[in-house]
């Protein structure tokens, strides 16, 4: 392929809408530019026009199998209007390609599809198999890959390669991920007379302050380093002039293999023990 032609594969696939959904579109896309090129696929549709895709080649004289794994969806653009570049434009400004998911990462799907392209044109088809799995839904819920786990389609691979922007760098190890909700309950009286309610919002202020610090003494992990958490999600109150009697926080945590799923829920549940048993709140 040309480099024009690469370039306008990552274009096209910016201007796909996919965002937290409609994989489907991306996958009849890479169907198209794979059947152009002499490569069948599979695109396994399910779901409210999610999609999957698996296409390989090879000679199959070896038994060997390289998976090359990428997702189709893409995370959202809260504020398009803040963009410099349209989010779903794919617009070039020097070196650089603008959009939403130029990184993450339809540049990494759009390079392992061309992967297969180009070893075809060449003629030089590995002696085993090379396999590329498109997934929906990544960034949210991960259905696609459950799906796939389910129908075992990478149960025979010797190795996978995932297309996720590093900089370039090979990683071989990720973090894990731990999503959590916390509601806190008081007491609801008019705003008038907070002295009369238990503001349900402040109990999530003491879960924040301890949340900031709760992770610094664990033992970093030698490749992943340390535990990364954030609270991102924070919903309460229903009327301006009522003190809310709930309110409720969303955070993720990244697991590593020196503070695992285990310690990080112990750690998240004597944080709120202390809450409740040391403030007027309940977590």
């Amino acid at each position: 392929m040309e480099v024009s032609e690469k370039v306008k594969v990552l274009q096209d696939l910016i201007k796909i809408h996919s965002v937290n959904g409609n994989e489907v579109e991306v996958a009849r896309y890479l169907q198209k530019l794979l059947a152009n090129h002499g490569i069948d696929s599979k695109v396994d549709e399910f779901g409210d026009r999610r999609a999957n895709l698996i296409a390989e080649i090879g000679t199959g004289e070896s038994k060997k199998i390289l998976g090359l794994t990428g997702h189709q969806d893409t995370v959202a653009v809260p504020n398009p209007d803040r963009w410099q570049h349209d989010p779903f434009g794919g617009e070039i400004s020097g070196d650089y390609i603008f959009g939403r998911g130029a990184a993450d990462m339809k540049s990494g799907l759009a390079a392992q599809a061309i992967v297969l392209i180009e070893l075809k044109e060449a003629g030089q088809l590995p002696s085993g198999t090379v396999r590329f799995i498109a997934t929906a839904g990544e960034e949210l819920g991960t259905p696609g890959a459950y799906r796939l786990q389910k129908q075992g389609v990478a149960d025979d691979l010797d190795a996978l390669v995932v297309g996720e922007p590093t900089g370039g760098n090979v990683i071989f190890a990720h973090s894990g991920s731990m999503n959590y909700r916390v509601t806190s309950y008081g007491k609801s009286c008019h705003s008038s007379h907070p002295q009369n309610g238990i503001n349900a919002i402040e109990g999530l202020l003491k879960f924040i302050e301890e949340e900031k610090h709760l992770f610094d003494n664990t033992k970093d992990d030698q490749y992943l380093g340390k535990v990364q958490h954030s609270i991102t999600v924070i919903d309460g109150g229903s009327q301006v002039n009522t003190i809310p009697d709930s309110a409720s926080l969303q955070g993720n945590i990244r697991p590593t293999a020196s503070f695992n799923n285990v310690k990080v829920a112990d750690r998240l549940n004597d944080a709120l023990e202390y809450i409740n048993h040391t403030t007027p709140f309940q977590l």
